[in-house]
């Protein structure tokens, strides 16, 4: 099944995406369906979306934007799909769906910038 964005949602991704950083904050899939209004099929159309956006992203030697969206569930991670993408990238190595010990209320930072490592997905701390 092929998926499309309008220029009006896809603007509308990036700017939250934008404000997310420039605020260091994360977006959970759940309020960027919310805030986007995305038509049937919405996650399928948002997931398709930041796919698209972190290949632009890699192409481009750029922070992964895309990281910045999580679950809203407990492992507080992005989808699996996010991780198999961004391995096809060359931008993750590592299992997918894993967490690392943090302390309460402390963002997760997946960072390690300088290597390519299952911290080398870059979040709020490395924009």
């Amino acid at each position: 099944m092929s998926v499309r964005i309008s220029r009006q949602h896809w603007d509308g991704l990036l700017g939250e995406l934008d404000q997310a950083r420039r605020q260091r904050h994360l977006l959970t899939y759940r309020a960027l369906l919310e805030r986007l209004q995305l038509p049937t099929p919405a996650m399928l159309t948002l997931t398709a979306a930041l796919e698209h956006l972190a290949a632009l992203d890699a192409k481009a030697e750029q922070p992964l934007r895309s990281s910045l969206v999580i679950s809203q569930g407990a492992s507080r991670l992005p989808r699996t799909g996010f991780f198999e993408c961004v391995e096809r990238l060359g931008r993750f190595s590592g299992p997918s769906g894993w967490g690392w010990p943090q302390r309460p209320g402390m963002p997760r930072k997946w960072c390690g910038c300088s290597n390519m490592s299952t911290r080398n997905l870059r979040r709020p701390e490395c924009f």
